[in-house]
């Protein structure tokens, strides 16, 4: 089994405290830290228990995890499901995707592993009424972009899904009516229904009482070529984890991202690998640094003008000397005060929302834009209500 043994915070935002508060009793992931003033909801996520959608997608595009195709199936019924539970709850989800969406694994599941695995799940989602930030996401209903969900997971993912030898079916034969389904933005219950269809067809078995099967007829069950990697594999994982935890999670999750691969490489050769974590933990800190500076140097330049401006309206009724240190104290205060923000911290939330750098950064500036100036303006008031007690407390 894959031991993810790292936490993880995800940050979202809200609108409708009223709507948030029955997402909280329906998606169960514990008791949420949600700022009212704010509007803002935090999770704690356990990646032992825990699995984000794209994580594990990645993971069985990149082989390194096993899973037949009866539980892919039995996955995109679940997740089919579950949107058209909201729909009967009139709960609205208007930004879904891929990485809001998590596999809550049950106390008698097993994990995702290099080897077929028993896996029983809830499935839970987040960010119902946080914008997409990272993509400029408009609002699209859940009952269509599950669909779309669905059919790039499907696509992605079988090449790596393995049928018997003897199996006379094509996989993408099996598969093809549900892709062009959700395709064509078919009726959810429609796409229910083949999914029902194929899996009475090929004899799913799932046995949770003896927490075996979980296949279809016609689906491999070969495991022993990979069966004594595990150890090996999970002791290099806890290494990653280990190596980024000092920095935080979202370098955990890049290192990850950049291994898998070499790790999933391994396993085909079916040999040992000496990796060298610690030089590619100082390249994704410089490099997340950098960006870290880049986005302060660009806000810096506009913080400079607001501050500038403020002070100007300011000086019409009050005349203080202001130096050259205060101005630069009120800056950092600002600029560290939107490093803090729940917005900026949503980009931490996972690695996949950094796969284009140019375009995180634009993302960050358009947010932080929006609540800038009233940013500004609290922190002159602040200064000059300092600067008048403290002209009084001279006075007396």
């Amino acid at each position: 089994m894959l031991k993810l043994n790292y936490q993880s915070e995800e940050r979202q935002t809200f609108s409708n405290l009223e709507e948030i508060l029955k997402v909280v009793e329906i998606d169960d992931f514990g008791i949420p830290d949600i700022n009212f003033n704010k509007k803002t909801i935090t999770y704690q996520i356990n990646h032992q228990r825990c699995i984000r959608l794209s994580d594990l997608k990645f993971w069985i595009v990149n082989n390194l995890v096993r899973i037949h195709l009866g539980q892919l199936l039995d996955l995109c019924l679940k997740l089919l499901q579950k949107v058209k539970f909201l729909e009967s709850k009139s709960i609205q989800h208007n930004y879904l995707d891929q990485n809001r969406i998590w596999l809550i694994l049950d106390q008698n599941s097993a994990s995702p592993s290099v080897i077929y695995q028993f896996l029983s799940y809830q499935i839970l989602f987040t960010g119902y009424q946080s914008p997409c930030y990272e993509s400029g996401l408009k609002v699209i209903q859940a009952t269509t972009q599950i669909k779309n969900i669905v059919k790039l997971f499907l696509e992605e993912c079988i090449g790596n899904i393995n049928l018997k030898k003897k199996t006379p079916q094509n996989k993408q034969q099996i598969l093809e009516p549900i892709i062009e389904q959700c395709k064509n933005n078919q009726n959810i219950q429609e796409i229910i229904k083949s999914i029902e269809k194929i899996l009475l067809q090929y004899r799913y078995q799932e046995n949770i009482q003896n927490k075996s099967s979980q296949s279809l007829d016609i689906d491999d069950d070969n495991n022993y070529d990979r069966q004594k990697l595990i150890e090996q594999i999970n002791i290099q994982i806890d290494q990653i984890i280990e190596c980024g935890s000092k920095h935080g999670q979202l370098l955990i999750e890049k290192l990850l991202h950049y291994y898998i691969p070499i790790i999933s490489k391994q396993l085909g050769l079916n040999s040992k690998l000496n990796l060298d974590y610690q030089n590619e933990v100082e390249k994704q800190r410089n490099i997340l640094d950098q960006q870290e500076q880049q986005f302060k140097q660009k806000i810096s330049d506009q913080i400079k003008i607001l501050i500038k401006n403020s002070i100007i309206e300011y000086e019409k009724d009050f005349k203080f000397e202001i130096t050259e240190s205060d101005l630069n104290s009120i800056e950092k205060e600002i600029i560290n005060s939107i490093m803090e923000s729940q917005y900026i911290k949503y980009f931490q939330n996972t690695y996949q929302l950094h796969h284009n750098t140019k375009d995180i950064m634009q993302s960050k500036i358009q947010i932080t834009n929006k609540f800038l100036n009233e940013e500004v303006k609290d922190k002159i008031s602040l200064f000059y209500m300092f600067k008048i007690l403290e002209l009084i407390d001279n006075l007396i």
